[in-house]
């Protein structure tokens, strides 16, 4: 990982999800990554962080202090909800055009002023192909996400005394750590409490992201409903049930999960 470029380091990981917030202390000493310390707290029940910047800080000092963490380097990652990602394919060109040539297709794809993005993007590795293929075009992974919700991670780690020296994508983060290096066609698919987010690599290299709106706060929800019992009770069966099988469709938990899964 390039982030650790001494001979013994650590750095914190930090996920704000919708409803928690998770941090792991990672070290590594000489080639072996260590875990140092762990901690999770229940973010305070807010109708937009963005707007309750203080109460987010208060939180994240809180799971900090608990976890008692020995250093200040941090690295976090955007949502994959608040980020736009896809592979362009550009004529091949000298390096010093494309970056014009990607604005222009940004232009295209986003649906969002790029005044108000940041871009970010690298040329992908060639799949085998014919010398004449490789001569007419190049592949290109785009990256864009909201300025604004940068500054809102820039400015939140900030207030809370750490040093942010890493702030990378969801997509990223999950792809090196599940399915590093690896070869063929991978799906990964992540279940939130208020949404859930599939991506699908091949050779390593995303191909499709989708976001929806559904997590396991809804499956809770339905569970609930369909069965007559509380919300705390319900997430203890999907949690005991877990993804239904062919064997296990005929409980009513079961068929819950797979009603909503399917629509």
């Amino acid at each position: 990982m390039i982030f650790f470029n001494k001979k013994k380091s650590s750095l914190i990981g930090i996920d704000l999800g919708s409803t928690t917030i998770k941090i792991v202390e990672i070290q590594r000493d000489n080639s072996q990554p260590q875990l140092v310390t762990y901690g999770l707290t229940e973010k305070s029940q807010i109708d937009n962080p963005q707007k309750d910047q203080e109460q987010v800080i208060k939180d994240l000092q809180n799971v900090i202090t608990k976890a008692r963490t020995v250093t200040d380097r941090v690295i976090s990652a955007l949502p994959a909800s608040s980020v736009f990602s896809t592979i362009i394919e550009l004529p091949t060109m000298p390096k010093k055009e494309i970056a014009s040539a990607i604005q222009w297709e940004a232009k295209k794809l986003i649906p969002l002023p790029l005044a108000k993005m940041s871009l970010s993007w690298d040329v992908l590795p060639q799949p085998s192909q014919t010398d004449t293929q490789k001569a007419k075009k190049v592949r290109i992974i785009l990256t864009a996400a909201p300025k604004e919700t940068i500054d809102y991670y820039l400015a939140l780690f900030k207030y809370t005394n750490l040093n942010l020296v890493g702030l990378e994508t969801e997509i990223t983060a999950l792809r090196r750590s599940l399915i590093p290096n690896q070869e063929g066609t991978f799906m990964i698919i992540d279940i939130g409490v208020a949404n859930t987010n599939m991506m699908t690599f091949f050779q390593s290299l995303p191909l499709v992201n989708r976001n929806i709106d559904v997590g396991g706060k809804t499956i809770t929800t339905n569970i609930a409903d369909t069965m007559n019992i509380d919300e705390e009770r319900a997430e203890k069966f999907r949690d005991d049930f877990g993804l239904p099988t062919d064997e296990g469709f005929t409980h009513p938990v079961a068929k819950t999960v797979k009603f909503v899964l399917d629509n």
